[in-house]
């Protein structure tokens, strides 16, 4: 005879007396009452299982590689630049599109790049990459000495 599930009364036993969708749902459960002791878990678990999780992430990239490109852009965004997906595109909004510089339309070509101060690490608005890379020398302050005599040299 077989056992019924002690939470719901499936006659599907799994370990522990609970079915499987009962033994997921409390596992679930344990997970988000208790989240740093599932992280010490897994951590331990990764460093014991190094080649293992290598695998599994490799597979999983090789399955999702778009939402593993999502996955970083928003890691990129969040670690760099302390700004979250929303942030990003009520930025992108506000401008229209737009640079913020030459007031280009940002596409593909003109691909919409992060300006921020490298000192403080602000971020002051949306530019195309031509002009995120102008700024850059620009803020150089050897290039800002440099670069205007290296012009004048070669000015015919």
């Amino acid at each position: 005879m077989v056992k019924p599930c002690i939470r719901c009364g499936s006659t599907e036993r799994y370990k522990g007396g609970r079915c499987k969708k009962c033994k997921r749902e409390n596992n679930r459960n344990w997970y988000e009452a208790n989240p740093e002791r599932k992280k010490e878990y897994n951590r331990n678990w990764y460093e014991a299982n190094p080649e293992r999780k290598k695998e599994y992430n490799r597979n999983w990239y090789e399955a999702n590689p778009e939402r593993q490109r999502k996955n970083v852009r928003r890691w990129k965004l969040q670690a760099k630049y302390g700004l979250t997906e929303e942030q990003y595109h009520q930025m992108l909004i506000d401008q229209a599109g737009l640079c913020g510089s030459c007031d280009r339309q940002m596409d593909k070509t003109y691909e919409p790049h992060i300006d921020h101060d490298h000192k403080t690490g602000m971020v002051r608005e949306l530019l195309c990459h031509r002009c995120n890379m102008g700024l850059g020398f620009l803020e150089d302050e050897l290039f800002m000495k440099s670069g205007p005599v290296y012009l004048k040299r070669w000015s015919w």
